[in-house]
């Protein structure tokens, strides 16, 4: 199965690293810069904020 990664803030870590589906990838960040970083990309284009 595939995993669909998701970028998360670093400060909701502690609540929910435990409670994700098995069918997430969980990418958590710390900065504005590291979110940007380990989002996927689509045609040069963020797909998501989150």
């Amino acid at each position: 199965m595939t995993k669909t990664v998701t970028v998360l803030s670093g400060l909701i870590r502690p609540l929910v690293e435990n409670r994700l589906p098995d069918w997430i990838e969980p990418r958590f960040f710390q900065s504005k810069d590291e979110a940007l970083a380990l989002a996927p990309r689509r045609r040069n284009r963020l797909v998501r904020y989150v």
